[in-house]
Order: C-alpha cells, then sequence, then structure tokens
C-alpha cells in the first residue's frame, strides 16, 4: 500500500504489500475488527478495508496484532503501552494502518477517567522512523464514548517529513476507536522543495467480534 511512482509513504489502498516474510494469521486469533478505509491522494479517491486481528496480550495496553489492508499478506506488528509499533522484519505501514495502531495503543491511557480539556502527548518508534503525537480530550459522555482531537507529525529515515491533524473517535469499553478522520501534508524526501502532497485518511468501524456489531 505504497503509491511508489511519487516516492511518498502515502498508501493508496489499491497496492498489496507482497513481502513474503509476514507472519501467517492464526486460525483463531483473540479479536477481529474490520475498518473501511477512505483515502484521499491530491484529491484522488481511494477506499478499502483494514482487517485488524489480535494476536496476543502482552499486559498494559500492550499487544500483537496482524494488520492486513484489502486482501494483501497480514504484517505482525507489536504495540508497547507508550504506543511504538514494531513490525516483523521492519516491514513498512501504510498511513492508515498507523494511525489506527496508534489509536489502539490508547488502551494503557484509561480514556474512560479523561476530562475534557485533557492534553498528553506521545513520542514513540514506528517502522522506518518516529512519530510524535499530541492529544486532546474534547469529549467524554461518561458512557465510553471519548472524543480528541490529535496533531502528529512523522519523520521517516530516509527523510521524509509528514504532518496531520484530525479526530478520533474512542470507545473506552471495547478499547478501541469506532472512527479516525485525518487531513496531512506528505513532504516526499526526493523532492524537499516540491509542493507537498495532500492525504487524507478516514476510518470506520464496522466488524468487531468482541462486541459482534456491524454497521
Amino acid at each position: 500500500m505504497r503509491v511508489a511512482a511519487i516516492g511518498v509513504r502515502a498508501a493508496a489502498l489499491t497496492a498489496a504489500l507482497v513481502l513474503g516474510a509476514a507472519a501467517a494469521t492464526p486460525a483463531a486469533p483473540m479479536r477481529h475488527i474490520d475498518y473501511r478505509v477512505a483515502f484521499g491522494l491530491d484529491g484522488t479517491p481511494t477506499d478499502g478495508m483494514i482487517r485488524l486481528d489480535f494476536v496476543a496480550a502482552r499486559g498494559e495496553g500492550a499487544v500483537t496484532v496482524d494488520v492486513a489492508d484489502d486482501d494483501a499478506i497480514p504484517v505482525r506488528a507489536r504495540l508497547d503501552k507508550f504506543g511504538a509499533v514494531e513490525t516483523v522484519f521492519d516491514q513498512t505501514l501504510s498511513d492508515a494502518d498507523l494511525a489506527l495502531l496508534a489509536a489502539v495503543a490508547l488502551e494503557s491511557e484509561n480514556l474512560n477517567g479523561a476530562e475534557v480539556g485533557d492534553q498528553w502527548s506521545r513520542s514513540t518508534a514506528i517502522p522506518g522512523g518516529r512519530s510524535t503525537m499530541q492529544y486532546k480530550v474534547t469529549r467524554n459522555d461518561d458512557r465510553g464514548h471519548v472524543s480528541l482531537v490529535l496533531a502528529r507529525t512523522i519523520q521517516c529515515q530516509n527523510g521524509e517529513v509528514s504532518t496531520w491533524r484530525g479526530n478520533i473517535e474512542y470507545d473506552a469499553n471495547s478499547f478501541v476507536p469506532t472512527s479516525i478522520t485525518f487531513t496531512g501534508q506528505v513532504h516526499a524526501h526526493d523532492a524537499p522543495d516540491a509542493r507537498p502532497h495532500a492525504v487524507t485518511v478516514s476510518l470506520k468501524l464496522v466488524k468487531d467480534t468482541f462486541t459482534r456489531s456491524n454497521d
């Protein structure tokens, strides 16, 4: 899920990860979740799905998951309690994948107890670079529905930089986001003085075996 022709990480959800070293998806994951994805690159829209399997819980919000874009081979990723993401053989992830996994890693923040106006930041390693995020709570209905605004900067080891702003709707009872919306600017490493690429990413929860719900 990379647009190699323009040399940026921004992923058009029509391309598949074809790295054969990906970990095999377990026959019976602890939990399976599907997200519908709307992706835009410089005004060109693409639709897709992200399929997320929870493989293991390692305590304090740390988990191991398999993430797959559309019908691509799943990539195994380990998330620690601070939100750092490590993949098998350092496989790269799409911008939609990274946005989703960062939100999944919020389990350790105990958002049920968050108050409107609460703010915090995270700076974590991701495959191929580093991500810095600032969160702010804008709503908590005391029934587990929490809204956050987020600013994120990703710096890649190859020199590419992207900046993002967006919103997360989070279900603190089931510990996953129900929707994520981001807009971003991606500065390509091989053309630092060129106009940045405009990217949009929107995810909506459509299936969760934990809640047995479907949209």
